[in-house]
């Protein structure tokens, strides 16, 4: 009996840390786990993940992300523009002034965010906001 408790301890520990230390690479908007992409962009780009942003989402849209659910982006013509498909709840949590943060700096470091955010080669207002986000969010200072 104890052993089985040592066991389910222990396979919680392990998924915890994982958890916390996923890199979220296949994601998608890889390394942010709070954003998604932008399915409505009319400007041109050349992948989805140039459009990804997190700092203004909807309520619903980052409790989905938090808990896991899957959801469809849907036109106004209810046609379904992109499908935002999760496999796990991703550490987000409601801002108290709107939006969607991470729970951590998920990054590691203030210049990996940055850094992050530059590898996604995003178009000029999501670049913006996300290195808003590594500057005053949660890697601020780290």
């Amino acid at each position: 009996m104890q052993r089985a408790a040592l066991f389910a301890l222990i396979a919680g520990v392990s998924a915890a840390v994982a958890h916390l230390t996923d890199d979220w690479a296949d994601w998608e908007c890889p390394g942010f786990p709070c954003y998604i992409v932008n399915y409505f962009e009319y400007q041109p780009h050349g992948k989805l993940s140039q459009t990804c942003g997190g700092s203004d989402l909807p309520m619903e849209d980052c409790n989905n992300l938090s808990d896991g659910t899957s959801w469809d982006a849907v036109w106004s013509n209810g046609t379904v523009a992109g499908s935002h498909k999760l496999t796990k709840p991703h550490p987000c949590m409601v801002h108290y002034m709107g939006g969607c943060v991470q729970t951590s700096c998920i990054q590691g470091t203030e210049a990996k965010c940055h850094a992050a955010c530059d590898a996604l080669n995003m178009l000029p207002y999501y670049a913006e906001s996300c290195h808003d986000h590594c500057s005053y969010g949660e890697c601020k200072g780290l």
